[in-house]
């Protein structure tokens, strides 16, 4: 049986994205979000900055790669905010029970993305820093 060796990370970026959703959501005026809705937004959310980056890398010019790491970034920036305003927006409710809008979706969104670059920062700091305590052990 063939494996494949892309799942492995891709289901582990899907689930990072749904527990940073659930825990915006909770950090956000307390914000009600089923788990469904998480998956979804974490599934679509995959899916689309994929095309997403994909569009930008093919259109830039390959000769400044600084330029085009700013624009896929900021392009993902971008698609993630829209598709939180629209997909979170009109899922996910305050504590009484109203729709938080597209302005709120966004919002969501935004602080979703602020947990996931933190948690990112924090791996990249600290996964070298195991890996030098793991060789000098040995």
């Amino acid at each position: 049986m063939p494996e494949l060796p892309g799942l492995g990370p891709t289901a582990f970026t899907i689930f990072s994205y749904v527990v940073c959703v659930k825990l915006a959501a909770r950090l956000y005026r307390r914000t009600q979000l089923g788990w469904t809705h998480a998956c979804v937004f974490a599934v679509v959310l995959f899916i689309v900055l994929f095309a997403v980056g994909a569009a930008v890398r093919s259109l830039g010019d390959n000769s400044d790669p600084i330029n085009q790491s700013l624009a896929d970034i900021a392009s993902g920036l971008v698609a993630q905010l829209g598709l939180g305003a629209w997909l979170l927006g009109s899922r996910a409710r305050t504590t009484a029970g109203a729709p938080l809008e597209l302005k709120g979706g966004a919002l969501l969104a935004l602080m979703t993305y602020g947990l996931v670059f933190s948690l990112s920062f924090a791996a990249a700091i600290a996964l070298p820093l195991f890996a030098r305590l793991a060789g000098n052990h040995t």
